[in-house]
């Protein structure tokens, strides 16, 4: 259903996405210097969870919560989110 949805008017936003995605990012995760949290669902069907769980090994400090909810658990821990960069960034 949410594929169905992403191309419901055509495919240009998901083309859109897709390039934004693949561009280089400019720097590489192991040379993140600062506090990172990292998010997942192991039922995410759209981001394997290998693939957090790399990002999470490869990024220096990162701190990864991983949960048996899909690609939307996000939407469940947005709270838990604003916490943890309220505490990292507290003075």
């Amino acid at each position: 259903a949410d594929t169905a949805e992403a191309f419901r008017q055509g495919g240009a936003g998901v083309s859109a996405d897709l390039a934004v995605a693949s561009r280089p990012w400019g720097f590489q995760p192991r040379e993140v210097s600062v506090p990172t949290y990292l998010w997942h669902g192991a039922a995410d069907e759209d981001v394997p969870i290998a693939a957090a769980r790399r990002m999470a090994q490869t990024i220096p400090n990162c701190q990864a919560t991983f949960t048996d909810e899909g690609h939307l658990m996000g939407l469940h821990h947005a709270s838990e989110a604003v916490e943890a960069i309220r505490r990292a960034t507290a003075a």
